[in-house]
């Protein structure tokens, strides 16, 4: 038995359910296929290798496909239009959802010639807005805060971009807002409020589902969030060099690029730059305003 999803605009067939992603049609070959608790022959020679990276979160081997392990012993192997997984006792397959939705596809997205930024996105005038940050940079909660007003959700954590002749467009996600517990605790009132992302973790997830956006949007403006400020948020333009070099410290999952993928990706960036408003913006501490936040960026960008 097989399964269709659509993620990041792409046609995915995999030999189990992945949880979280959106189904979709079987209308023609996947674009990717996955498999779910089951290695390619080659994997033990791969990770047997030296790795090309390694960090407190994750190793990455090459040879031939990328390998990835995780800290969790969580492991893929990424090819070009193929995905093998594997998973310890320990885990569930909750948790090898959450890599294969992040970062798993954003790399194979990055292989494929696609830049995608290390944002969420909302739907603000007909247009996408990125929200990009680091790591509990607070880009989650800013797009969670829009959709409790009510704005559609393009996509979380990972936003790829495509151009369309001289217009780039967002790809969407899936409909979850992963949120962390503290985060939970200080908007819904306490930290299960909302349901668990995985039965280890300690992430939450809002259900974004009555309000995604599935379709392409033309990309609207690019909000980088910066440190948080005690008073009010503000918000300014961001141009030139100073944007270029916001827009490649928050692309996703660039961890390992070759040189020309590095050349290519400084590209696209400065295309973004020179089409595309950026902003930078600064939160402030205390979550009782984020509403304040988030009228700022509609003030700025595409409020009627």
């Amino acid at each position: 038995m097989t399964f269709r999803y659509g993620v990041y605009g792409l046609s995915i067939e995999a030999d189990a359910p992945i949880d979280g992603a959106l189904t979709a049609a079987a209308t023609s070959e996947p674009d990717l296929r996955v498999h779910l608790q089951a290695m390619p022959p080659s994997a033990a020679t791969l990770f047997a290798g030296t790795p090309v990276f390694d960090d407190e979160n994750v190793t990455i081997f090459r040879g031939g496909a990328y390998g990835f392990r995780y800290r969790d012993g969580t492991q893929f192997v990424i090819d070009d239009d193929t995905i093998w997984s594997s998973w310890l006792p320990t885990s569930t397959p909750e948790d090898t959802a959450t890599y294969l939705l992040g970062p798993v596809l954003a790399f194979l997205l990055r292989r494929r010639g696609t830049l995608s930024l290390h944002a969420s996105a909302v739907v603000l005038g007909g247009r996408a807005v990125a929200i990009a940050a680091p790591p509990g940079g607070g880009k989650s909660t800013t797009a969670a805060a829009f959709a409790e007003r009510g704005a559609a959700v393009v996509t979380e954590d990972v936003l790829p971009i495509v151009w369309r002749g001289d217009e780039p467009w967002t790809l969407s996600g899936y409909p979850r807002i992963r949120l962390w517990p503290e985060t939970v605790a200080a908007r819904y009132g306490t930290d299960d409020a909302l349901p668990p992302l995985t039965p280890t973790w300690t992430k939450r997830y809002l259900d974004v589902g009555a309000q995604f956006q599935r379709d392409p949007l033309p990309l609207g403006a690019i909000v980088i969030l910066r440190e948080r400020v005690g008073g009010a948020p503000c918000i300014a333009p961001l141009g030139g060099h100073e944007a270029a070099m916001q827009l490649v410290a928050n692309s996703s999952m660039a961890l390992y690029l070759e040189p020309a993928m590095r050349v290519e990706e400084l590209d696209r960036v400065g295309a973004l730059v020179e089409r595309v408003p950026l902003f930078a913006a600064s939160a402030s501490d205390d979550l009782a305003r984020l509403g304040d936040l988030c009228d700022a960026i509609e003030a700025v960008t595409f409020s009627p």
